[in-house]
């Protein structure tokens, strides 16, 4: 059983998901509001969403929907406590 499975290749599922996958660092362009957001919270680890709002003068009703994009991007991660980090 073990030689049919390696005579079809099965065992090397990961090396054709590579083939077919290639990993590579995808450089997304974000929007100015994303931008801003973005690098507001990266010099500001773990900031609150009050925070924010005062640093970017902007409300909050429009800061958190470029948050949800960002954190759909995986660029930035949300905490309890509406609290937000890059990665």
């Amino acid at each position: 059983m073990k030689d049919l499975i390696d005579s079809l290749g099965l065992n090397k599922a990961k090396v054709k998901t590579e083939e077919l996958f290639p990993s590579s660092e995808i450089n997304i362009q974000l929007t100015e509001s994303q931008e801003l957001i973005f690098t507001t919270i990266f010099n500001n680890p773990q900031i609150s969403l009050d925070d924010l709002v005062e640093k970017i003068d902007l409300s909050s009703h429009k800061i958190l929907p470029i948050i949800l994009e960002l954190e759909l991007l995986g660029k930035v991660k949300s905490f309890s406590g509406r609290q937000f980090v890059t990665i």
